[in-house]
């Protein structure tokens, strides 16, 4: 989710493997506001692959790549319980002054 488009899984797996290592398989679709469409971005669709690190999980990571060539790397090693249902909302939630910890137990807790 962003102000410019919004994802939506459409299929997903999580499967324990082998090795021990939980690992969630995706793929999504992208579609940008209809004022991008045409402009400057078009509906597309990506996959992901994240690895779940700890018995109480303390962080995700692994990559994606999407159907416009693009590709990436993310670790995520925190979570905030509430639920968003806009960027902008989820946005103002994480915004914090540069004086402020960002330690606060409201704002974020571990995975």
């Amino acid at each position: 989710m962003t102000p410019e488009s919004r994802s939506k899984l459409i299929a997903h797996s999580i499967d324990l493997e082998q090795d021990g290592i939980y690992r969630v398989t995706g793929i999504y679709r992208n579609e940008p506001t209809l004022e991008l469409q045409g402009e400057r971005s078009e509906i597309h669709h990506g996959s992901l692959l994240l690895e779940v690190y700890g018995n109480r999980v303390t962080a995700l990571e692994g990559h994606y790549w999407t159907d416009r060539n693009t590709r990436g790397s993310m670790k995520l090693f925190s979570r905030n319980k509430k639920i968003f249902d806009t960027f902008e909302s989820a946005y103002e939630a994480f915004r914090f002054d540069a004086t402020e910890t960002s330690n606060s137990s409201e704002a974020q807790t571990p995975l």
